[in-house]
């Protein structure tokens, strides 16, 4: 039987069982009606387009296309579709009348309006929600003529929309919208179509970098030290690593590739080497402890892991005790006689890797772009899968917000483990601008950096500006090249924000907020000289009003909406919200809550929105939470990591010492006198990023309790403020 909740946009459909003298079942559906279903989660319901032909007594399933009308015969008792062909308009923003055949069996195109759905069909409602645009970028790409009817989504003429479409389907436009200058108008030549479809659309996060590899292959896509990687040699490498991939693939693998690097060309080479063969990439740092980059390699379930040669030296630990064998991949180092040395592994070296770009990998628009780890309260680090549809809906919205353009050059400060990198690359990349990658000796002199660099574009945490501003670095005008000054990852001080901008007076300076499960920044506020002092709280910069489609809302703790002044969680909705932790659903369900239908995320950050209309105002965290030099620390996962050191139950960190965002390190006491400080130290500095192990542990015969019976972290607080 064929179930019409099961056809949506472009499918392609093989081996469907049926009755050959039943050639379409669905509720209430009748001879060219459109065809609907109802998507799971956070979708929409989405339009399909024209199924025709007779709905009984007849072994014949018909089709409507643009230019005639598809028969596909049933053979046996089982139907084999090779593709469904829509009935496309091309919409008019001036006609709002039916001019439509009433059985949607025509032949020629329709001239239909606004009052018609983007593949034709007259609505009968004016409630009917429009087709979810992860619907129409379903990747295969039917038989039927090109869609572009599809514009009529929203608003036929929004630049947003028309940049959006065409950037995920290439081959249908003539001319790209690229930094908000050009418009694009749709293939009208068949031939053009057909030359189009020649090659198929790359993965939608990476789809802009290879279009610019392939249109610009000179322009300079990145700087690491003295080293330039043209758009056109990048592609190549990443190329030759998506080949390796897919040589190597295990056919039931997760979707998922490991990278062991450092913000070398080889890092950023292998990110989009593993994009482009339609996985997601697991970064991890080398400088993280083996057994935590362990821990988020097995939790991933990577088959296949990009080892670059300043990574190589940790990998041995980090392969101890690992419970699976892996393909592992140095794009750049030979492994000439050393297969033996990483048994039971399967090896690649350089020369080994794979000659000629594979096919752009097909994908969903839920796949996972790229999988995080972030602070976990019970000591295992969770894991945080963005999809392609969450980091494209937060591009989209950059690329509307700023007027990045080809021209710009933009810093890369961020480790890869941290989200806040993938703005760095894929903005940039998204407009054929250049990746300006820091040395770790450049960010000690981060002023030297951006002069040299010739920067347009700075992003970075606050607490860089806080170091410039103590080095006396921040001197009037001495950033003339800078066009956009963002700050994310952790509070913004008011005094920070006013020292940078004396020093790029030509930039504009921007405060953007997000978590990781809510894709690299969902509110933004933009500083204004006169006003923005009044609107600040705590000497700390708002943090703005929600960006694009993302929503806000601030509860109390029965998650009811607090009232306008009143301070409370933040709570965030959305496109660009994940839809939970990676095969943690005890944790999701604690995150993650429904209110009223809608589906938010608990931020633990306390806010308040001071006027009607105003920004929301940074207070702090409401949780264990905190941010050590702008990386979120469960402050629960020292404490277990203490408790499993020393087995004592009697523990608390704290941040200490504070700084205006957040804290500077972290400090510890135990409640046991016996305990060696040392030795605890070195044992945390082998199962703790550096920033987690606590700069000073204290051991006391009991721990203070407040009223509540809780540790009293303020009163510990105090004793360190005391010496």
């Amino acid at each position: 039987m064929i179930n019409t909740t099961n056809v949506f946009t472009g499918s392609i459909i093989t081996r469907l069982e049926d009755d050959p003298k039943t050639a379409l079942t669905g509720p209430g559906l009748k001879t060219g009606e459109t065809v609907s279903r109802c998507l799971s989660g956070r979708e929409r319901r989405g339009v399909c387009g024209h199924l025709s032909g007779p709905r009984t007594g007849s072994s014949q399933l018909t089709t409507t296309s643009s230019s005639s009308a598809r028969r596909i015969a049933a053979t046996g008792s089982s139907f084999s579709i090779r593709s469904l062909a829509f009935t496309c308009v091309e919409p008019s923003s001036t006609q709002t009348s039916c001019s439509c055949s009433s059985n949607g069996t025509t032949g020629g195109r329709k001239a239909c309006g606004p009052a018609h759905d983007s593949f034709g069909s007259c609505r009968t409602s004016p409630t009917q929600p429009w087709p979810s645009r992860a619907e129409l970028l379903d990747p295969h790409v039917a038989e039927a003529d090109v869609p572009y009817c599809a514009l009529g989504l929203n608003s036929p003429s929004s630049p947003t929309f028309l940049r959006w479409y065409y950037s995920r389907r290439p081959e249908n436009a003539a001319v790209r919208y690229q930094a908000g200058r050009q418009i694009v108008q749709p293939l009208k030549r068949s031939v053009d179509v057909q030359r189009a479809r020649s090659s198929r659309v790359q993965p939608r996060l990476c789809s802009s970098f290879f279009r610019w590899a392939a249109d610009s292959p000179n322009r300079p896509a990145l700087e690491v030290g003295d080293t330039t990687l043209t758009y056109g040699a990048l592609a190549r490498s990443a190329s030759a690593i998506a080949a390796t991939l897919l040589e190597h693939a295990h056919e039931n693998g997760p979707p998922l590739t490991g990278v062991l690097a450092h913000r070398s060309p080889t890092a950023f080479a292998a990110i989009l080497g593993v994009l482009a063969r339609g996985h997601g990439y697991v970064p991890l740092n080398p400088a993280f402890p083996p057994a935590r980059n362990r821990a988020m390699l097995e939790q991933a379930g990577c088959e296949a892991l990009i080892v670059d040669a300043g990574a190589a030296s940790s990998l041995r630990s980090l392969l101890e005790g690992l419970d699976r064998e892996l393909v592992l991949i140095f794009p750049d180092q030979g492994v000439a006689g050393r297969a033996r040395d990483w048994a039971p592994h399967h090896v690649v070296g350089v020369s080994e890797l794979g000659g000629e770009a594979p096919e752009a990998a097909l994908i969903e628009p839920s796949d996972p772009a790229y999988l995080l780890f972030t602070s976990g309260s019970t000591g295992i680090p969770k894991g945080v899968a963005v999809s392609h549809a969450n980091v494209r809906a937060f591009l989209d919205e950059v690329a509307e917000r700023y007027d990045f353009t080809e021209d710009d050059r933009f810093s890369q400060t961020f480790n890869l483990t941290f989200d806040l990198s993938v703005f760095d690359m894929f903005a940039a990349w998204e407009s054929g601008a250049c990746v300006c990658c820091p040395s770790d000796k450049d960010l000690l002199n981060p002023a030297g950096f951006i002069r040299r660099s010739g920067l347009t574009v700075w992003f970075s945490v606050p607490s860089i500006a806080l170091f410039m501003k103590q080095l006396r670095s921040l001197k009037a005008s001495s950033f003339p090249t800078l066009r956009w000054s963002l700050f994310c990852g952790e509070a913004l001080p008011v005094e920070a924000a006013r020292s940078w901008l004396e020093a790029a007076p030509g930039s504009t300076l921007e405060n953007l907020y997000g978590p990781t499960e809510a894709t690299i920044a969902c509110t933004v506020y933009r500083w204004d000289p006169v006003r923005s002092d009044g609107e600040s709280e705590l000497g700390l910069v708002p943090i703005g009003h929600p960006l694009g489609a993302m929503s806000t809302l601030v509860v109390g703790d029965d998650l009811r909406e607090a009232r306008l002044g009143e301070a409370g969680e933040l709570l965030l909705s959305g496109p660009q919200v994940v839809e939970g932790y990676w095969n943690d659903d005890e944790t999701t369900s604690r995150a993650f809550v429904s209110i009223d239908g809608r589906c938010y995320y608990r931020t633990g950050d306390r806010v308040r929105r001071a006027t009607a209309g105003g920004p929301l105002r940074y207070l702090g965290r409401s949780d264990n939470q905190i941010k050590v030099l702008g990386h979120r620390v469960e402050l629960g996962e020292v404490e277990a990591a203490i408790r499993d050191e020393t087995g004592v139950d009697a523990v608390v960190a704290v941040g200490w010492p504070p700084s205006p965002s957040g804290a500077s390190g972290i400090a510890a006491f135990v409640a046991d006198e016996r305990v060696n400080p040392a030795a605890l130290t070195a044992a945390l500095a082998r199962r703790l990023p550096g920033y987690m192990v606590p700069r000073e542990v204290r051991l006391l015969p009991e721990l203070p309790v407040n009223a509540n019976g809780k540790w009293d972290r303020g009163a510990l607080i105090r004793l360190l403020d005391e010496g």
